[in-house]
């Protein structure tokens, strides 16, 4: 968090920045990329433009953008019922695959997030996997993706309530993405307080 004087007002004003850090590097042994080095996902799909067509500025070669979108706790329906326009704008105008036979299945976000991300359903994914035990050794899709040179990223609004963090879980030891946003919004959600939430830009 950055804290700033206005020499006009003398009003102390409050913001976050963040900086994206290489997660990874290149091995300079025998230059193999990686998978968690952004670099090195980069420069294999320029790589892979050039070898096919010779112009590295292609995007014939680029791989489509996935975007994993969850809004827990509601069923197909009751979203176009109660979210008209956002439905309308992410179907239409962002081209979204709806998933027309999801349902809603629990109340909290993880089981609904869960079964979505991992392909087995949250009570059976229980039965092997300790309450308090990291999500690192899971079968998450985004590691596929990870395996393909995708650089990835997981970003929640509520790290307190978060998916692999509610009740007391223990999330993930090792950053589970290429981006992942919960030490950054961890950090905003302590250190500011609700009055000066309204600064933040």
């Amino acid at each position: 968090m950055v804290q700033c004087k206005n020499k006009i007002t003398n009003n102390k004003e409050y913001n976050f920045h963040a900086r994206v850090l290489e997660n990874g590097a290149m091995d300079n042994d025998n230059n193999n990329k990686t998978n968690n080095s952004l670099k090195a996902k980069l420069k294999f799909w320029s790589d892979k433009q050039k070898e096919t067509t010779g112009d590295t500025n292609s995007t014939k070669i680029t791989p489509i953008n996935v975007m994993i979108l969850v809004l827990d706790s509601t069923s197909r329906n009751d979203a176009f019922r109660n979210l008209p326009r956002t439905m309308d704008f992410l179907t239409k105008d962002l081209n979204f695959t709806e998933f027309k036979k999801y349902n809603c299945l629990g109340e909290p976000t993880m089981y609904n997030a869960i079964p979505l991300l991992t392909g087995i359903q949250t009570s059976v994914l229980y039965k092997n996997k300790g309450w308090r035990d990291a999500w690192d050794n899971q079968p998450l899709i985004w590691k596929n993706f990870d395996q393909s040179h995708y650089a990835t990223a997981y970003i929640e609004d509520l790290p307190s309530l978060g998916t692999f963090n509610y009740g007391g879980q223990r999330g993930f030891v090792n950053p589970p993405t290429t981006f992942y946003m919960r030490p950054f919004f961890s950090a905003y959600e302590t250190s500011v307080s609700r009055e000066n939430v309204s600064q933040l830009i």
